[in-house]
């Protein structure tokens, strides 16, 4: 077998790559599903939290006089109240989803190093496998450059000096 053709077989033989795997796994899909998730919950709060500060700007740079009245006390406002409302409802949600994303960052980063190791434990012998062939490879490889060379040297000897011919001709 030629070089070449264990290259070729190397190629068939190899492994797919470990981050591919890992990339693929169900458990790592579903848990970044879940970590997705719950990331885009907290923008959506945080969201909900800028969006009532904004109308509640809005409202008070519109009505600046029921506004001071509504901050004393002597004219309470529904709007500001029930903006008020959702804005501490929604900093209520950003204090709960805070601490689960970062729960749940760190869990997918755990299960993914889990199936990063469990492949290549899996993975072991192929790879050994695939060594001990780059290992023959590169031994045919230098042993067919040499041949090569050898018979050059000897083709090159032979054109070059023909039977009866001075070196200076």
């Amino acid at each position: 077998m030629t070089s070449a053709e264990l290259r070729a077989v190397m190629a068939e033989l190899r492994p797919p790559d470990v981050c591919d795997l890992v990339e693929r796994d169900h458990e790592v899909l579903a848990a970044r599903q879940a970590r997705d998730s719950l990331s885009e919950q907290l923008r959506q709060a945080r969201m909900d939290v800028m969006n009532a500060e904004r109308q509640m700007d809005s409202w008070r740079s519109a009505h600046p006089l029921r506004a001071k009245l509504h901050d004393f006390g002597l004219m309470p406002t529904r709007f500001l109240a029930e903006r008020n409302e959702m804005k501490s409802a929604a900093e209520i949600e950003v204090l709960k989803l805070v601490p689960r994303v970062h729960d749940v960052t760190e869990y997918v980063s755990n299960i993914e190093n889990e199936v990063e190791a469990r492949i290549l434990l899996e993975q072991a012998p192929v790879r050994e496998r695939m060594a001990e062939l780059e290992r023959l490879e590169r031994r045919k490889a230098m042993r067919e450059l040499t041949e090569r060379w050898q018979t050059r040297e000897l083709g090159n000897t032979h054109s070059v000096f023909k039977p009866g011919m001075k070196a200076y001709d």
